[in-house]
């Protein structure tokens, strides 16, 4: 009797049924751990894009980020242990496109949720089939070599997909209270916190214009009465006529120091700058006592002729970190306004180059997470490795 040829679906059953129970149980919950991870990671993807976390750089912005690219590297390496061991293509590929479906639950449907979707599951698709081909043809099984080929393309394709969820997001908010224009302000104004914070390392976007300006108006009139210069005020010529700048906050934060220190100088007493000159040292127990309101008034004086200067809307109890959203705002919004219908995609092409920058240090890390999974599997006594001999037929010219 010849073969007789079984309808697809049927062979699929017939795979399945001769799985072992603890078999299809250790599938089972690999897959939905799969799913589980994917849904934690689009989640907190959105929250990131959508500006859920506050636009400014902190440590529960950067602990959620830091979150997000956790759950994208052990999203990935469970996706390359999966593909090595659920033996069915097919029950893999169906979980491979609930992974890609499940963006639409957070970022809703419209054309870039869509280009995501096709993204991801061509990134995950290839990146099973690369992994199975090259575990079936390798004669000593390693994580490594299992999970290297096709993984830099489902890196890269992925964060194209994210990059595309990113414009989805900004293209959603047009419709709401936030336009692209205000996502790019937030955007420079994070950027602009994060750059201040490195470059000097005693800012704090939260302090207040008042606290800002003490703290720097004392060291300087601390200096100069080291200087035997209580009598005179600093020197403020090489900084008239220039603004404030973004570009040299140091500059900046020594102009405005100086300038306090003029301010208050010109207000005390002769006396106090007597005892100021004497005495430096104390200059908090000084300035602390019957002439704090004339110190507070000098500055006072001073933080309200820089803030109409600049043209924003504060007082003293404004932040700074609101400060220099208001000045990019004013300076960026009529620039942008016009080029709006363009905001969305050249924010989404900047994410993708600023992610892919990384992109050499993904691959390892994501290794190293499957080399996790796969040993803890093994201490699990769940998967095993056994070597087999396979007879091979050798073609020679004899």
């Amino acid at each position: 009797m010849g073969h007789e040829k079984r309808p697809h679906n049927e062979n699929i059953k017939l795979a399945i049924s001769v799985w072992s129970t603890k078999e299809r149980n250790v599938v089972a919950v690999i897959l939905v751990l799969m799913l589980l991870i994917s849904a934690l990671l689009w989640m907190t993807t959105q929250t990131i894009l959508t500006g859920g976390v506050a636009p400014s750089i902190d440590a529960i912005r950067w602990t959620t980020i830091l979150v997000a690219f956790l759950l994208y590297f052990f999203l990935i390496a469970l996706a390359g242990v999966s593909a090595i061991i659920v033996r069915s293509r097919w029950i893999m590929r169906g979980a491979l496109a609930l992974l890609a479906l499940l963006p639409f639950a957070w970022f809703g449907f419209s054309l870039p949720t869509v280009i995501a979707a096709i993204l991801l599951f061509v990134a995950f698709w290839q990146f099973d089939w690369n992994v199975r081909i090259e575990t079936m043809h390798r004669t000593h099984f390693a994580v490594l070599k299992s999970l290297h080929y096709g993984l830099g393309f489902a890196v890269s394709l992925s964060l194209l997909a994210i990059s595309f969820l990113f414009y989805s997001a900004v293209e959603r908010s047009q419709s709401s209270t936030t336009t692209p224009v205000d996502a790019a302000v937030e955007g420079a104004s994070s950027a602009v916190n994060q750059i201040l914070l490195l470059q000097v390392p005693s800012y704090d976007p939260t302090e207040t214009v008042d606290a800002l300006l003490r703290r720097l108006a004392l060291p300087q009139i601390e200096k100069a009465v080291r200087k035997g210069a209580a009598n005179v005020t600093p020197d403020s010529g090489k900084n008239d006529n220039k603004e404030p700048s973004l570009t040299n906050p140091a500059q900046l934060l020594d102009m405005l120091g100086m300038s306090g220190a003029q301010a208050v100088l010109q207000e005390l007493p002769q006396n106090v700058r007597d005892e100021l000159a004497s005495k430096p040292q104390d200059i908090e127990t000084i300035l602390a006592g019957a002439q704090e309101q004339t110190v507070n008034r000098a500055l006072a004086e001073l933080r309200d002729q820089l803030l109409q200067e600049m043209k924003v809307d504060a007082n003293g109890a404004t932040p700074i970190g609101d400060i220099i959203q208001q000045l990019l705002d004013s300076s960026l919004r009529p620039k942008l306004t016009p080029y709006q219908h363009f905001i969305p995609p050249v924010l989404a092409l900047a994410m993708f180059v600023i992610l892919q920058l990384f992109h050499a240090v993904y691959i390892p890390l994501i290794i190293v997470f499957a080399a996790l999974i796969v040993s803890l599997l093994k201490v699990c006594k769940i998967l095993h490795i056994r070597t087999v001999q396979q007879p091979v037929e050798i073609v020679s010219i004899e």
